[in-house]
């Protein structure tokens, strides 16, 4: 606007910013059209709150963090719409009404108790198991067994969660590492999901081998992921356990001196599954829902609305009436100084004329004959 008007000098160029001019006046969202400065900021509003809009919109599909991806839209890629909530609750209170279908999974999952022997010539045939049922011990049969590659792997399916297991291997062999873990199915039902589960842990000692006698002790911990609705429907519900291992591997591994010289006949490895008397209790929810991004918005809107048409109101109590005092305070200085000016040029005019006249005074004229 500024080199429309003062460096170009055309009346086309006069036409096109008065056009401008006026435009941006029925554009004035802050004055209501009283300036057209108002109507140009007021286009510098709607890009800053459409920016602010579309960065409102995409933190909220943030959510949950299961479903949601990068964040190219922020500097931070990792940044979510959710926050978390972890508590430790004992299983001796019931569990709300709400959960009791999570744990109903939880207890009817089907475990797969998994045990490799590696770095060992044991083959199937001399492989025994037995599990304890109250306090009897009975023999159960593996699901898959096999030796591939000097490993001696066993598959076998668990009665109970609750359980005790004894592997007896009746065969003299060095082994040089175990291998343990457990795995189940995953399960969903509404909106409930049971994880698969599938977790192994390796025990080994440089320069030692397998005991004859293995106690394992693997101790289970439900943990439960409630995930808040965005719009509050029911909550989703996952389940999952998280294993503790209790072993000395000191009293798990000895010497070749000591493999040689042990007397046993065979290799037990008794495996003990508990679980804790405690559940974990993980919750995600929102940190913004959408009525309150609404809200925000609205309110973000209106405030940068009413902080420009304050900076108006400011130019035109303060700035402007000191913009206009300091020009009367100039305007009044300048024709002081021109009245002086006018005064001293009037008296020495004066001082001139008065000067002539005397200079012909002082020379009378004298007659000459």
């Amino acid at each position: 606007m500024g080199m429309l008007k003062f460096f170009i000098r055309h009346h086309t160029c006069a036409q096109i910013r008065k056009r401008i001019q006026w435009i941006f006046k029925k554009t004035d969202l802050i004055r209501e059209g009283e300036l057209w400065v108002g109507g140009l900021i007021s286009f510098s509003i709607v890009v800053l709150v459409s920016f602010a809009y579309a960065f409102s919109n995409a933190y909220l599909k943030q959510y949950p963090i299961e479903t949601s991806t990068d964040s190219y839209f922020a500097c931070d890629l990792s940044i979510r719409n959710a926050k978390f909530q972890t508590h430790l609750q004992t299983l001796a209170i019931p569990p709300p009404e709400t959960e009791r279908k999570m744990f109903d999974l939880l207890n009817e999952q089907s475990l797969l108790l998994n045990v490799d022997f590696i770095n060992t010539f044991i083959n199937c045939d001399v492989v025994s198991i037995q599990a304890l049922f109250s306090n009897i011990w009975s023999t159960i049969r593996w699901s898959n067994c096999q030796n591939i590659d000097s490993i001696l792997s066993l598959s076998i399916p668990l009665p109970h969660q609750h359980i005790s297991v004894e592997i007896t291997l009746a065969q003299v062999q060095t082994i040089g590492a175990l291998r343990i873990g457990v795995s189940g199915d995953k399960h969903e039902e509404d909106s409930y999901k049971l994880q698969e589960l599938n977790f192994y842990r390796s025990f080994s000692k440089n320069g030692s081998v397998l005991a004859q006698i293995l106690p394992v002790s693997l101790t289970l911990t439900k943990v439960i992921n409630e995930t808040l609705s965005m719009k509050g429907e029911k909550s989703n519900f996952s389940g999952i356990y998280i294993p503790t291992y209790t072993i000395d591997l000191n009293n798990l591994f000895i010497s070749r001196d000591q493999y040689i010289r042990s007397t046993s006949q065979a290799i037990i490895l008794s495996i003990v599954l508990s679980e804790t008397p405690y559940y974990v209790k993980n919750q995600q929810q929102p940190i913004a829902k959408q009525p309150e991004i609404i809200f925000h918005n609205v309110l973000f809107t209106v405030v940068c609305l009413e902080i420009f048409g304050l900076i108006f109101i400011l130019y035109k109590l303060i700035f402007k009436t000191i913009y206009h005092s300091i020009c009367w305070v100039v305007f009044r200085h300048h024709e002081k100084s021109k009245k002086n000016g006018e005064e001293m040029n009037s008296d020495f005019k004066y001082s001139n004329t008065w000067s002539n006249t005397s200079d012909v005074d002082e020379h009378p004229i004298t007659d000459v004959f």
